[in-house]
């Protein structure tokens, strides 16, 4: 079960119990944590709901989506959907690749998220990529083993290949992208799609000095219905673009 859809179960107090309880659906980080997780809303400038929680020893900021899987948004100006206890003074970081994050610092602890438009698109506006000649999909199960995010020695031998062709074409700038399946939380998913593409590009950049980009896009770009094995399987990949 997605984060968001858990900590909705977290701020409707009355129904916490059973929110928790439902087998099948606790899954990700701090899937223990659910009757201790207090979430409050905050309205982003652009009248855009995130969720933020504290559970008194690390802090979570992420984005509140719709059952559509897009961000709850309400317009500028828009009336926030409820008031924290405290004043919420956010900032925004804007990382290498020219993308956005929105970042509150409490002083004791810090809580980041990716600024996302209403299509649960991340907000890029200083990012300039030239565009694809080619990608390449690679299943992540023969990359990763479950849930890991070290590349298996079955990969190291699929991704020496591809290296080598790629200096056969004289080419030596990529774009290397995970995902997901649905699985576990949104959070966790984002996070491990992200440490998956970072273990690829490491083993090119270091293996064969090729310029790389990542990016981790976490269950929300599918290929396939997360219903089924077969489409999990499919959705669980690592795409590589080549750039020049």
């Amino acid at each position: 079960m997605a984060l968001l859809h858990r900590i909705a179960c977290v701020a409707a107090a009355a129904a916490l119990s059973a929110c928790a309880s439902q087998p099948g659906e606790d899954y990700g980080i701090d899937s223990k944590k659910l009757s201790t997780l207090q979430a409050t809303l905050w309205t982003d400038p652009g009248g855009c709901d995130h969720w933020v929680i504290d559970d008194g020893a690390e802090g979570y900021l992420t984005a509140r989506l719709g059952r559509d899987g897009r961000p709850v948004c309400k317009g500028p100006g828009g009336a926030p959907a409820s008031v924290a206890k405290r004043p919420l003074e956010m900032t925004l970081w804007t990382d290498q690749r020219g993308c956005q994050h929105w970042v509150r610092d409490t002083f004791a602890e810090g809580y980041m998220s990716p600024r996302l438009d209403r299509q649960g698109r991340p907000v890029c506006p200083g990012a300039v990529q030239p565009a694809p000649s080619e990608t390449v999909t690679l299943a992540a199960d023969a990359l990763f083993d479950t849930d890991k995010a070290d590349l298996r020695p079955a990969a190291v031998s699929e991704l020496t290949e591809f290296g080598q062709r790629l200096g056969q074409l004289g080419k030596n700038q990529v774009l290397v992208v995970g995902h997901t399946d649905s699985r576990a939380s949104d959070a966790y998913n984002q996070s491990l799609s992200d440490r998956r593409a970072a273990a690829v590009a490491a083993f090119l950049r270091q293996r064969f000095g090729i310029v790389t980009q990542t990016e981790g896009r976490g269950e929300r770009e599918p290929v396939a219905s997360n219903a089924t094995a077969a489409g999990r399987q499919a959705n669980r990949r690592v795409e590589i673009s080549i750039l020049n």
